[in-house]
């Protein structure tokens, strides 16, 4: 009686092929891996930066009055305070009961003050992939607000 089986050519022809085909899912798999590993750092750098422009937007649009610190800003509501701090390599974000960080370089800050030390204009410089990008806020105070900032700085 004849036993059928594969020759031993023919074994080692399909580890071979097997061997090629597992090569090349990993291969792929590899390279799709690291995109979505690129993919996911760029969409966590646009989310805080968006994150912070909103944030920073609404406080500075939303506060009764926004004073300059040495390296931030300090955005005065009528029951609160909420700080911004500038850092080379992140900002701060804080009150007296929490603090967010946005992994954001700024690479420089300025600000416009009236006579009253009230900051009306705020530029922050950036660099995000190679490209400057700039935040600039502008506020209007009421002459009431004016009148009044005197009293509220400290």
């Amino acid at each position: 009686m004849k036993i059928k089986a594969f020759t031993l050519l023919e074994l080692i022809i399909g580890m071979v092929v097997s061997g090629i085909v597992i090569g090349t899912c990993y291969s792929a798999y590899n390279l799709i891996y690291k995109q979505f590993l690129d993919y996911k750092k760029v969409r966590t750098i646009l989310i805080d930066f968006a994150t912070l422009n909103t944030e920073l937007g609404n406080n500075f649009y939303h506060s009764k009055n926004v004073f300059k610190k040495d390296n931030g800003l300090d955005f005065k509501y009528d029951n609160k305070t909420i700080f911004f701090e500038f850092e080379n390599q992140f900002i701060l974000r804080g009150d007296l009961k929490s603090i967010d960080t946005f992994n954001i370089k700024v690479d420089s800050f300025a600000v416009v003050e009236n006579s009253n030390g009230i900051v009306t204009n705020v530029l922050i410089k950036s660099n995000l992939f190679n490209e400057n990008v700039e935040l600039y806020f502008n506020k209007t105070y009421s002459a009431e607000e004016l009148m009044n900032s005197v009293d509220n700085k400290d």
